[in-house]
């Protein structure tokens, strides 16, 4: 957790992010993006997205939970 913390603020630096809250959280993925989305009234979700081939389509992934579940926007960004 503390190297994860550490690496954050090292690339918010990095990006020169002024008034930026960078936060690590342990939990289950899911459940954890919709707390914190919740928690600080976020208008927006974004989430990397991959393609999905054979039997993982049927696998309820992060992406396909958090952008039914969630109370607000959800950009789903396809990644290679």
């Amino acid at each position: 957790m503390n190297r994860s913390r550490a690496k954050l603020e090292e690339f918010i630096a990095r990006l020169g992010l002024t008034n930026t809250t960078g936060r690590v959280e342990a939990g289950n993925t899911k459940s954890e993006i919709l707390r914190v989305a919740e928690e600080e009234k976020v208008d927006l979700i974004i989430l990397g997205s991959r393609e999905r081939h054979g039997l993982a389509i049927l696998v309820n992934f992060t992406e396909d939970t958090v952008l039914h579940a969630a109370h607000c926007d959800v950009l789903a960004v396809r990644l290679k």
